[in-house]
């Protein structure tokens, strides 16, 4: 009993690990804003603060005091820095900290979605966690802790998990619309079927196993699947012109 619980124990922990990793590599974020984000309030970034006062200020998304360069900036760090002013109009900088710990969030609510989006799994989980830490100098400068590139990192790798949803989406009406229809349904749902039921039905083991429902369903089920689905393969094969020409 005790070996079971221990088990169980260190399985729980290692569902658990990639999360936690996420977590600290977060926290390790923030530690960046707080301490060595002092340093920084009154660096060339301090702009964006300036632009975030000014648009609480006046109540605007674009302001027309003020002088932008090749960018309108209309979404970017003075969003989240405006809420922060809201909330520290004293301290720039628990305004710069509240802003970028929201930042970061959304961030790796997008890394989240991103992988999920790819079917990474697991190891997706240990991406983001790995792409939350201050691995390479400039990526934590410019990213991590200085928070410039945030931006742009969540609205591309949104884009592509959109488009990873979407092709997902058009695979899956194709599949549908490969078992619909008439004839070739029958042809194409058989095709599908019978090769893995066949290959399934040859690694099922020895003799006498699972017989019962074997002898119920060998044709579709067993290695007697095979012809069958060999010939239906072949009908398929025949109708590549009707396929094209109602998925492409």
């Amino acid at each position: 009993m005790h070996k079971i619980q221990q088990s169980g124990w260190r399985a729980r922990l290692w569902q658990a690990a990639p999360w936690l990793w996420i977590a600290a590599g977060y926290l390790l974020d923030l530690w960046y804003q707080l301490v060595p984000g002092k340093w920084i309030v009154d660096s060339d970034l301090a702009s964006e603060m300036i632009l975030a006062d000014l648009l609480n200020q006046e109540g605007t998304v674009i302001s027309s005091n003020w002088y932008y360069s090749t960018e309108l900036k209309v979404v970017n760090l003075q969003w989240f820095y405006r809420l922060g002013l809201l909330l520290f109009p004293d301290s720039w900088h628990l305004a710069r900290v509240f802003g970028m710990a929201i930042a970061l969030a959304l961030y790796t609510a997008v890394l989240l979605f991103f992988v999920r989006s790819a079917g990474l799994g697991r190891a997706g989980l240990w991406m983001t966690g790995a792409l939350l830490w201050p691995f390479g100098r400039n990526y934590l400068v410019l990213a991590l802790y200085g928070g410039y590139y945030l931006v742009y990192t969540s609205f591309y790798l949104l884009v592509l998990a959109l488009i990873l949803r979407a092709l997902r989406a058009s695979r899956a009406l194709a599949c549908r619309r490969l078992r619909g229809g008439g004839r070739q349904r029958h042809q194409r749902r058989q095709t599908v079927d019978g090769f893995p039921c066949a290959a399934a039905g040859g690694i099922r083991g020895p003799a006498g196993a699972g017989a019962a429902p074997l002898r119920q369903n060998h044709l579709a089920r067993g290695m007697g699947g095979l012809p069958a689905a060999g010939a239906h393969a072949g009908g398929v094969a025949a109708d590549g012109a009707w396929l094209r020409s109602r998925l492409f």
